[in-house]
């Protein structure tokens, strides 16, 4: 059972837990850390949506006045367990409903005494990626499959339990790998997260490890699918989420495209272009991207949903910054700002000074940062990007007419 401390009398309750007793693979043993807090910091995922998600990382100073936390110290009830690798998980909790923030596992644990009368351990922690992107894998008789099932197949030679992975279903299928002999110099070894993510990518989709420590895949239509209601609407009017007043609107040409093309695995080229933003815009080439993909179709689709998304200059609200206190901020706001999570959906109002409408966008969330310091009220920002436009579409091969989704995301 989880104990639970207050850093700040206004906000969110934080629970902090290891598992000193076992292995990283194994189901861990939880035990509170939660009455040595002092600081909570986390930076997770990505900060725009041109970036690689990254692999999430957190810090927990803790109060080690008993040297109960001091490695190698055999006076330590603990002992020899203070190590590295063990998992660690922090959750927070708002109107008794608990919030996983993140999970993973023990990186260094640097110890130090303060004044020479106080002693901390700085507990370094990051999440499953840590793993991955240290872990290879060898390229041997893949078969051709859907993009989840390779991921999945590279999962299961790294190791990781079935219960720390959420993969949704891909309609998009991954080239076969041949066979290779085992005493080839050619053997075509990988690193598993850089495989993972090429997956993800080539199905248009992405891959992060999610707030409860899982290694999750959303597919290329999860945030319309499952994540197409705003969770809330953040904003400067009584009623709305609030947010700091650093709010920043930018416009520019960082992330404006109008031609792309995608390779099959084969190295097969499939180009798409609008026509339209490059007369508005002058020509512009996003580099090309080397996909899994088995089917030069999947391919082209996939460049059409580069360009379709990125064809046009939009205003964008990189980072949206709350204070979790409740003397401003309704139950439900802190509720809805503790539940976000990667593709979380949200909208962003701001009603800037003089006549006309209120500037609106509906945006999803690609990173977050958490600050909780004892005695100060808990900080978040979130990294957004802009949702995808609504449009009409024709699914091709048939005479329906569907609404809401990229012209790119079904029909080859």
């Amino acid at each position: 059972m989880a104990i639970w401390a207050k850093p700040h009398p206004l906000g969110p309750e934080i629970s902090v837990d290891w598992s000193p007793t076992t292995d990283p693979d194994a189901t861990p043993v939880w035990a509170s850390l939660t009455s040595r807090v002092r600081e909570y910091h986390a930076r997770l995922y990505r900060q725009t949506e041109l970036d690689e998600f990254q692999t999430g990382e957190f810090a927990v100073v803790l109060d080690n006045r008993d040297r109960e936390l001091e490695p190698g110290y055999t006076g330590s009830s603990h002992s020899p367990n203070v190590l590295p690798r063990k998992r660690m998980r922090v959750q927070a909790r708002h109107n008794a409903i608990t919030y996983d923030r993140v999970g993973g596992f023990i990186r260094t644990l640097p110890i130090s005494w303060p004044g020479q009368l106080d002693a901390i351990v700085a507990v370094s922690a990051a999440d499953y990626g840590m793993a991955l992107n240290r872990a290879q894998v060898t390229l041997n008789s893949y078969p051709e499959e859907l993009a989840h099932t390779r991921i999945g197949r590279v999962l299961d030679a790294v190791g990781v339990p079935a219960g720390d992975r959420d993969l949704d279903t891909s309609d998009h299928m991954c080239a076969a790998i041949d066979a290779l002999d085992a005493t080839s110099s050619n053997q075509q070894t990988v690193g598993a997260l850089e495989h993972c993510r090429q997956a993800a990518l080539s199905d248009g989709g992405y891959l992060f490890v999610a707030r409860d420590g899982a290694i999750t895949f959303h597919n290329r239509a999860h945030r319309r699918d499952v994540l197409g209601t705003p969770a809330g609407t953040l904003g400067d009017l009584p009623g709305e989420i609030p947010y700091q007043p650093s709010l920043v609107g930018q416009m520019d040409d960082s992330r404006l495209w109008n031609r792309a093309a995608v390779l099959t695995a084969d190295g097969t080229r499939e180009e798409a272009s609008d026509s339209t933003s490059e007369g508005a815009y002058w020509p512009s080439r996003r580099d090309d991207f080397q996909s899994l993909l088995a089917r030069p179709g999947e391919a082209a689709a996939l460049a059409s949903l580069f360009v379709w998304r990125y064809k046009d200059a939009r205003l964008r609200f990189p980072t949206v910054e709350s204070l979790l206190v409740s003397s401003h901020m309704a139950t439900a706001h802190i509720a809805a700002l503790l539940a976000a999570d990667v593709g979380t959906r949200f909208t962003v109002k701001r009603r800037p000074p003089g006549a006309g409408s209120a500037i609106s966008q509906d945006v999803h969330v690609d990173g977050i940062q958490e600050d909780v310091v004892r005695g100060q009220p808990w900080q978040l920002s979130l990294d957004v990007s802009p949702a995808d436009p609504d449009t009409d579409f024709w699914v091709l091969g048939t005479s329906t007419l569907q609404t809401g989704a990229s012209p790119a995301v079904v029909g080859y």
